[in-house]
């Protein structure tokens, strides 16, 4: 029996199948993997938003203050324990009792490698919320309350971080979360964020280097 290998040619050709074929499937992959996340970050904030309006009833219908006597960091480095007065809407200490998981704070597609400093960025609350009454808030269903963010070195500022498939999971002051896409983010006047346009809030690309 005469036995023909393969030749060159048809190596070549077969390796170049491969090659397209890889090229097609891994982008699809990682949409895959990456809607996964979105889907696990989009429940997370759901749970966030139900913790929101459980403090929300248990205060008189009102957000927590800015200065909320908790320094996020700090809490969740000691144990739970340490109270420290900040400036920053640091609000999940204060959600924490009723969500009972301090993992849900933390995006699946975050890139930060330090828990603490995910923890404390990757969900940033909409400061203009500070001591605000519900019933102060004509549509709540639009006001976004706290949702994907990073936190700008360069002006100090947490913004909304668009990072899952161009767009970015959102929970709004009436409890409800969403994905929305960064074009139609950057285009809602109605969507205050910390006192500013959304549009000037809003970024695609990975978090600038402290």
């Amino acid at each position: 029996m005469n036995r023909r290998g393969f030749t060159l040619i048809e190596l070549l050709v077969v390796i170049a199948i491969i090659a397209i074929l890889a090229a097609i499937l891994f982008p699809v992959f990682a949409r895959a993997r990456e809607k996964a996340r979105q889907t696990s970050c989009l429940s997370n904030l759901k749970q966030i938003g139900l913790g929101f309006m459980m403090y929300v009833q248990d205060y008189d219908e009102r957000f927590m203050p800015e200065y909320n006597f908790f320094d996020g960091m700090v809490w969740y480095n000691s144990g739970k324990a340490t109270w420290q007065i900040t400036t920053y809407g640091n609000y999940q200490p204060v959600i924490y009792p009723y969500v009972k998981n301090d993992q849900v704070f933390m995006c699946p597609s975050s890139t930060r490698t330090d828990p603490a400093e995910q923890f404390n960025y990757d969900y940033a609350m909409n400061t203009w919320l500070h001591n605000r009454k519900l019933a102060d808030i004509p549509y709540p269903a639009h006001l976004l309350m706290c949702g994907d963010s990073t936190y700008e070195w360069i002006d100090r500022a947490a913004r909304i971080y668009a990072r899952h498939n161009q767009g970015a999971n959102l929970c709004f002051a009436d409890g409800h979360a969403k994905w929305r896409s960064g074009q139609d983010i950057a285009g809602d006047p109605d969507m205050s964020y910390q006192g500013r346009s959304s549009a000037s809030w809003l970024t695609s690309g990975p978090p600038p280097e402290p």
